[in-house]
């Protein structure tokens, strides 16, 4: 990952001139060898233990809302008249306030 298009793009044509792509498949013009290609491209982000610690965060954070999102989905499935219900709530709430106005 690179903070900006411009990163992404130059480590795109530091990588196509290690595969010895053509100069058309470039994105930038104005480097003319494998090792300029390799001296303007960003350098490797190096994974840290931090790095490492919010990525689990963030994957736990999603199974937890997939297994959120499952259980609300079999709930509705097996309790379609509470469903209903808050639907029919909702729906006179919005009214008196719609009413009010």
């Amino acid at each position: 990952m690179f903070g900006t298009a411009h990163e992404a793009a130059r480590a795109y044509d530091a990588m196509a001139w290690r595969l010895q792509r053509p100069p058309a498949q470039l994105n930038f013009h104005d480097v003319f060898t494998r090792e300029q290609a390799q001296s303007v491209a960003p350098p490797p982000r190096l994974i840290t233990d931090q790095d490492r610690a919010e990525h689990r965060r963030r994957q736990r954070r999603l199974l937890i809302a997939e297994e959120d999102e499952r259980a609300m989905a079999e709930w509705r499935h097996r309790h379609p008249e509470d469903v209903a219900a808050k639907h029919a709530f909702w729906a006179e709430r919005m009214a008196k306030r719609r009413a009010e106005r």
